[in-house]
């Protein structure tokens, strides 16, 4: 007999697990973000039209993401240049005897290198695509921002109005996930009875009026599985409900209400939630509907055609 042959261990084995988990990592639980649906082999296109999207609204909203100093600007040399391009390594090699200069200097340049640094790291970025484990969903993790305000305010933009140059096609549903946690019952309640009271006053604090008594207190909830044969939909419904009743008396699960909507996604072994203001109302925060609707009025498909020149001009100028 001859000798087994031995296994051949692949070099790259890192990369192949970052391919199939995902670059960005996987969902897990704890994970905060944006669950977005698309069509069948459109994940790319998805994802691109995604970013763009929320990276137009979060420039807009809350300013750029990384700033550039314009002050302090790394030399080929490696010092540093100020606005009017003199080289600051210039100065200390005529004023050798300043040691604190040099040693400010120093600091400075660490400081640059660090911001610059700091840009290609995925745990700081504003918006990281992560692996969701499911066919058809995008799922983009967030830093720095609430989900459900973030995603309440495009869709509302949205609506109102159409303008704005980062048309997505290619994007359908958009549910905030601003909580995560193990796709079981006991898990699903527990999570349920310490988010809902949170998302609860926030909703009322955005809606106070003079008399809060005329503010229903009524919710609904949308469920959708995926990946996932243990849990069933009226099992979770019952579950979230008698979690609301035992952490918010005053609120009460009402399956016609249209005014408030917790979305809950289940994909494998994470179940994600998210509150939605008037979804229904919003075509189900389904960016393509908002954008391109079924039967457009002339003044709505004017403003698209625009819109679509516009986004193209800029693209050929890149």
């Amino acid at each position: 007999m001859g000798k087994r042959r031995k296994k051949f261990h692949s070099s790259n084995w890192q990369q192949k697990r970052a391919k199939y988990e995902g670059y960005g990592g996987k969902l897990e639980i704890g994970t905060c973000g944006i669950l977005i649906t698309h069509d069948r082999g459109k994940e790319n296109f998805c994802r691109n039209d995604a970013f763009r999207l929320f990276n137009y609204f979060a420039d807009e909203w809350y300013g750029p993401e990384h700033k550039d100093e314009k002050n302090d600007v790394p030399s080929k040399d490696g010092g540093l240049k100020t606005e009017d391009g003199d080289n600051e390594n210039e100065e200390v090699e005529d004023d050798e005897d300043d040691c604190d200069d040099v040693h400010a200097a120093l600091l400075k340049e660490v400081d640059v290198i660090k911001d610059m640094s700091s840009v290609n790291n995925k745990e700081t970025r504003r918006f990281n695509s992560v692996k969701s484990g499911c066919n058809n969903i995008v799922f983009i993790k967030t830093h720095g921002l609430k989900p459900s305000e973030f995603v309440q305010n495009v869709i509302e933009t949205i609506e109102e109005d159409k303008k704005t140059l980062a048309v997505a096609r290619n994007v359908l549903r958009v549910h905030p996930a601003d909580t995560s946690c193990k796709a079981h019952l006991a898990d699903i309640k527990q999570q349920a009875e310490i988010y809902l009271p949170e998302a609860f006053e926030k909703f009322l604090t955005k809606n106070s009026t003079d008399n809060q008594a005329n503010v229903p207190k009524q919710f609904n909830i949308v469920y959708r599985g995926r990946n996932n044969e243990h849990l069933h939909m009226h099992d979770v419904i019952d579950a979230i409900s008698s979690a609301a009743q035992d952490a918010c008396p005053m609120w009460r699960y009402n399956c016609r209400f249209e005014g408030l909507h917790l979305l809950v996604d289940v994909i494998k072994n994470v179940c994600t939630m998210g509150l939605a203001e008037n979804y229904t109302k919003h075509k189900k925060f389904n960016v393509r509907e908002l954008f391109f609707p079924k039967d457009p009025s002339p003044a709505v498909s004017e403003k698209l055609c625009q819109t679509e020149k516009t986004q193209t001009l800029i693209e050929t100028d890149k």
